[in-house]
């Protein structure tokens, strides 16, 4: 069990909830696990200032159109009994993203914030486009990120 993925989120968390000097992120994945365990949380995160923020990648499995990711938003709301305030576009496909992958990705994201009625808040884009896809290419702010991740196989 020392390596088990639990729903486990740290008690230290309430407080960190109930602070105000500072902006609490927390990542808790896109499935009912760790959003269950936001849901115990939920008295603490509706009485502050919060947004819950759908990061949506439309590339994906389950929300890879329209229909599922408004399907990905009513669970989360559901199993967290929080209310999503806004989605992150985060089209990609790891290290074979190339421009049009992120500008047809991010059109299909657009369609679901419509349908949904919430804000896409920015959209993530790899720090290697910086030089070609500017903000003039986009309504939405652009977050350049430098993604960390290291693959097994590479």
């Amino acid at each position: 069990m020392a390596y088990a993925d639990l729903p486990l989120i740290s008690p230290e968390i309430k407080g960190l909830i109930q602070g105000s000097d500072y902006h609490l992120i927390l990542d808790v994945g896109g499935d009912d696990t760790g959003t269950v365990v936001l849901g115990n949380f939920k008295s603490f995160i509706e009485g502050s200032d919060y947004e819950m923020l759908l990061v949506v990648n439309s590339y994906r499995p389950f929300t890879q159109s329209v229909p599922q990711i408004k399907q990905m938003a009513q669970e989360i709301e559901n199993s967290s009994r929080l209310k999503v305030s806004g989605i992150i576009s985060n089209p990609n496909l790891s290290i074979q993203t190339d421009e049009d992958i992120i500008k047809q990705g991010h059109i299909l994201i657009k369609q679901a914030s419509q349908k949904l009625n919430l804000p896409i808040k920015f959209i993530c884009i790899d720090k290697r486009f910086s030089k070609k896809i500017k903000q003039e290419n986009f309504e939405e702010p652009i977050f350049y990120i430098k993604r960390f991740m290291h693959l097994p196989w590479n």
